[in-house]
């Protein structure tokens, strides 16, 4: 039976309006795609198209106590990027980048290559020849600011000296940054494209330190104008906080391998390595005597000049005149005086000395949260010290060290009434997850009686006002003491080398900071570390808040 022809209309509008819809559809769909999606699957049609090489992995940033980055902001690293693949049928193209970049540099892995400013500048000049070939520039991760404590990293992106090593679980990042370039079907690079850096989204920790930025600069600043070589260590007193901690001479965390050319071992921290403390000592031998009742400030001791201690001759600076005569005990620790405090050692008595040293801080390491953190060295706490031993031990000489971070420590516990407050650099620590990790517990204890530490305090802003720094520090309300140690070591002259300190602490009166520095090869601590003593604390007492 055959359809009759109205059944055969109604099929073909049926099916023409099937199709319609059909298009209708589809037109949505693409215009849909084209309009919603295409800049999507443009860019991942681009990405296609894109060679990368994988940047250092990214790491965690390294703060001061307020926050301010320490790292992740210092001048441009200038970079060179070569992809061998965009090389290869060049003609003369290898041989353009080898001459640039040196012999062997192109492998058949693209590859990164960290260069000076001036071969950068060459490379970017015919960069435009050479295809595979792409200089570009990236923040370095390092400034010069605190590098002895920020520590630096491989060529890997790991952690190698610094917060940067004792941290790199924290710091270390899972993933890497990447550069990359676009390219044609032909493997040529796309005009305008350029190359571009596509920063690593995995999560990384941080830590964030006790110092602040704005010390610190100032405490650099000061060592720089005046040249010296040696360590700076401000701390906090009621606290512990380390508020800033340079050596000198510095280093470029960028560029470690010429450090390791330098003679002056520049990337030695030397606010954490022992020296002979010379006169600082007697700070601790006064506190030893008072604390021992077996002087006051007030007990008079006559001076000839010399002093026996078994079967060698000490001798006071004043010698030549015949010593200071009768003196006080306060103004023998202003006028450092040599007898007095080899007199008083002797009557307090080598157990006794040591063991309030150690107390303090001498010899005892400290938890800083950095590696290379050395130790001070005193004689055996249960030890019988010979007379020749003690009487230099008085001095600061022969059988007693101590770091310039441990003579920060000391004096802090007399500005803070005779409580030590163990160092503290590392504030917080938190982990990729953003959860904080436990520090070890710290404590403090009660070494000096307030009255001790009173007494003290005020013999320490008579030795800066009238002692042999009243000169440098005429007029300012600081308290502390002045050191020339002997090193043992002859100039190519053949003069004695010497060491200078200056160790104290401002306001006198209500103390904020305690300052430590040190100056290696110095003429005398007062002329020598007092100045830039007296530089750190007009420039830090000017900042607000300085109180922590």
């Amino acid at each position: 039976m055959q359809p009759d022809d109205s059944q055969t209309r109604s099929g073909v509008r049926l099916a023409r309006s099937a199709a319609l819809i059909l298009l209708a559809a589809s037109l949505v769909r693409v215009a849909w795609v084209c309009i919603a999606k295409g800049g999507g699957y443009a860019a991942k049609a681009v990405e296609q198209r894109a060679v990368g090489v994988a940047l250092a992995m990214n790491r965690g940033g390294i703060f001061d106590r307020n926050m301010v980055a320490l790292t992740g902001h210092g001048d441009p690293d200038y970079m060179v990027a070569v992809f061998p693949s965009l090389l290869a049928g060049r003609s003369g193209a290898l041989e353009r980048a080898e001459s640039l970049l040196g012999q062997g540099v192109v492998s058949q892995s693209p590859r990164v290559v960290r260069v000076g400013f001036d071969k950068w500048a060459a490379v970017s000049e015919v960069a435009a020849s050479i295809p595979g070939v792409v200089p570009f520039t990236v923040p370095s991760r390092h400034s010069s600011l605190a590098a002895h404590v920020i520590g630096h990293v491989y060529g890997s992106g790991l952690g190698a000296d610094g917060i940067e090593r004792s941290w790199d679980d924290v710091l270390a990042g899972t993933g890497s940054d990447v550069l990359r370039v676009f390219v044609d079907a032909n493997g040529r690079l796309i005009s305008g494209l350029g190359a571009k850096v596509r920063e690593s989204t995995a999560r990384v920790g941080h830590v964030r330190l006790t110092l602040d930025a704005r010390v610190q600069q100032a405490v650099e600043g000061a060592m720089d104008l005046r040249g010296i070589t040696g360590a700076v260590v401000v701390m906090d007193p009621g606290s512990g906080d380390i508020l800033a901690m340079a050596s000198r001479p510095t280093f470029d965390p960028s560029n470690v391998g010429r450090a390791f050319q330098d003679p002056r071992a520049p990337l030695m921290n030397r606010a954490v390595v022992p020296y002979y403390p010379g006169s600082v000592f007697k700070v601790v031998v006064a506190a030893a005597a008072l604390q021992g009742g077996v002087r006051t400030r007030e007990s008079v001791y006559m001076d000839t000049g010399t002093i026996e201690a078994g079967g060698h001759t000490f001798r006071c600076y004043a010698n030549p005149e015949g010593g200071h005569g009768p003196v006080a005990f306060e103004d023998a620790l202003a006028l450092s005086c040599n007898t007095a405090f080899i007199d008083a050692a002797q009557s307090v008595g080598g157990q006794a000395l040591v063991a309030l040293a150690r107390e303090l801080g001498v010899g005892l390491r400290s938890w800083l949260g950095i590696p290379g953190v050395g130790s001070g060295e005193t004689p055996a706490p249960t030890g019988r010290l010979g007379p020749a031993e003690l009487a230099n031990l008085a001095l600061g000489q022969a059988v007693v060290r101590m770091t310039p971070l441990e003579a920060t420590v000391m004096m802090s516990a007399i500005a803070n009434g005779g409580v030590v407050c163990e160092p503290r650099l590392v504030l917080e620590a938190r982990d990729r997850d953003g959860r904080l990790v436990p520090l070890p517990a710290r404590g403090e204890r009660h070494v000096l009686s307030p009255e001790v530490a009173a007494d003290l305090r005020a013999m320490l802003s008579r030795a800066a006002a009238s002692g042999t720094t009243r000169d440098v520090l005429a007029g300012m309300d600081v308290a502390g003491k002045t050191g020339t140690a002997q090193t043992g070591r002859l100039s190519e002259n053949g003069e004695p080398v010497y060491d200078a300190w200056f160790a104290g602490y401002a306001p006198a009166g209500e103390p904020k900071i305690t300052v430590v520095v040190l100056v290696e090869g110095g003429r005398s601590g007062a002329a020598s570390a007092a100045p830039v003593f007296r530089d750190i604390c007009q420039a830090v007492l000017e900042l607000e808040p300085y109180r922590y």
